[in-house]
């Protein structure tokens, strides 16, 4: 009880995240077994929408920490064009935001019908917080949807949500560490700060690690369709390969700057989604192979990995390339309890698109080169879906 009612005081006074996560309604009660304690929430004024997002640094070629993107998207929600919201809160108490497109018709748009007649997207960065260049993309994109006459139209052509970085505690230890050492992978900040992967949580409403909750709050609001989750993996690191019992993992010594999967239900009743991976695979691979710099690296990285793997065989992640893309085709069959939503809720999610790129602590060039790999597919998606 005492402990609630410091948190009722510090939030009173707009000290806690709770203040701005609960916008909207008037008190916040605890109860405590046999009593209670409560308070009045503060108000908070509309943010006045009076920057440029030209006005804005985005850090293109620079890892993002997370006061780094706070600030940022602060920032962003004063941008015309575009609404920014917190909606969740870690485990150690940092604010996760979201960033959509605005809508700005007119009178009242009815959020059920929208969901019956466009598709939803649900776009996740920094799931694993050392894979950085997934919030560099994530903010590249949202300067597109606000600068490109090209994307004016999306809102009313899809539910788009971004969310730049779900795991706010690692990132927060990853950018703390990187300071210290630039060159490290910084593996340590895969997880949260419990050290747990925050995916097996999903759909879990009671779990310890609340970030998770974020995702599970998407799926149920906003219903989406497609769930592009953009990851990592290390772009330099050797030991793995000689450090484990279980032998040469292909995945640890990249083959190429960036690789798709595409984890799909094996299910006659949703055929379709096997369907529309098999399109969204399409476009993605025409997109990148019209980029001849992203042609080259594919080209060096699968040379330099045939000749230190087994002779090109990757047995723990079997792939295939068509042209300069590197695809894992994943199929599985219905499971209420697998961690990947399209195997475990098809119904709802019928694609699910998982891009890695070669990107664990990049700096410089090499990060903005990993951002707009990201950026490109992307891009490949939102235009298959608004031509469907």
């Amino acid at each position: 009880y005492q402990l609630a009612s410091t948190l009722c005081a510090l939030t009173r006074e707009g000290f806690t995240a709770l203040s701005k996560m609960l916008d909207g309604y008037d008190r916040l009660t605890f109860a405590c077994g046999t009593e209670t304690c409560s308070c009045e929430l503060p108000k908070h004024a509309p943010v006045k929408k009076d920057l440029s997002i030209q006005e804005i640094d985005l850090m293109p070629n620079e890892i993002i920490g997370y006061r780094d993107y706070q600030r940022l998207m602060q920032e962003l929600g004063r941008v015309p064009g575009l609404d920014v919201w917190p909606v969740g809160i870690s485990y150690q108490g940092r604010i996760i935001y979201a960033v959509a497109p605005e809508d700005d018709r007119r009178g009242y748009v009815s959020p059920v019908k929208q969901k019956q007649t466009v598709p939803g997207v649900l776009i996740n960065g920094r799931h694993h917080a050392n894979e950085v260049s997934a919030t560099n993309a994530i903010f590249a994109f949202t300067r597109e949807l606000v600068t490109d006459p090209e994307y004016k139209s999306l809102p009313y052509e899809a539910n788009i949500v971004m969310v730049p970085m779900e795991n706010v505690d690692g990132a927060a230890l990853h950018d703390e560490m990187q300071h210290e050492h630039p060159t490290w992978q910084h593996q340590t900040c895969y997880t949260n700060s419990l050290g747990a992967d925050l995916m097996p949580y999903y759909f879990k409403n009671t779990s310890i690690h609340t970030e998770a909750n974020v995702f599970t709050k998407f799926a149920q609001e906003l219903l989406p369709d497609i769930f592009i989750d953009l990851h990592g993996v290390p772009h330099h690191e050797l030991p793995q390969q000689f450090g484990q019992l279980t032998g040469y993992r292909g995945l640890w010594l990249p083959r190429a700057p960036l690789c798709a999967f595409y984890f799909h239900v094996e299910d006659a009743r949703f055929a379709s989604n096997r369907e529309l991976s098999r399109a969204w695979k399409s476009k993605v691979d025409a997109c990148y192979e019209s980029w001849t710099e992203f042609k080259r690296l594919s080209c060096e990285y699968n040379s330099r990995f045939i000749k230190y793997s087994w002779c090109g065989i990757d047995e723990s992640f079997p792939c295939s390339h068509q042209g300069a893309m590197l695809n894992y085709w994943v199929p599985s069959p219905y499971n209420a309890n697998h961690p990947y939503p399209t195997i475990s809720h098809p119904w709802m999610f019928s694609m699910m698109f998982t891009a890695e790129a070669a990107d664990e602590t990049a700096h410089g060039e090499w990060l903005r080169t990993c951002a707009q790999a990201h950026l490109r597919h992307i891009r490949a998606g939102m235009d298959l879906l608004r031509k469907a």
